[in-house]
């Protein structure tokens, strides 16, 4: 947990404003806001995703039954 916590201060230091208050609930409270952002970013990735996999799964069976028809 400790290694964390200091890969944290040395990739990703919280904001100065934050730093020189010494407010470890404030520390706190802005990793926590980082890991929803996050989570959000990836649920939209994988939406997207999943978008264009059915997009092109349904674009692919269209041309299959066009392909065949002819």
């Amino acid at each position: 947990m400790r290694l964390y916590r200091w890969m944290d201060w040395l990739f990703d230091p919280p904001p100065k404003e934050l730093r020189k208050r010494r407010d470890p609930a404030g520390v706190k409270l802005y990793y926590q806001a980082q890991e929803e952002g996050y989570k959000r970013y990836k649920h939209l990735c994988y939406r997207h995703l999943i978008l264009k996999s059915l997009l092109a799964f349904s674009l692919g069976l269209v041309l299959s039954f066009l392909i065949q028809s002819f």
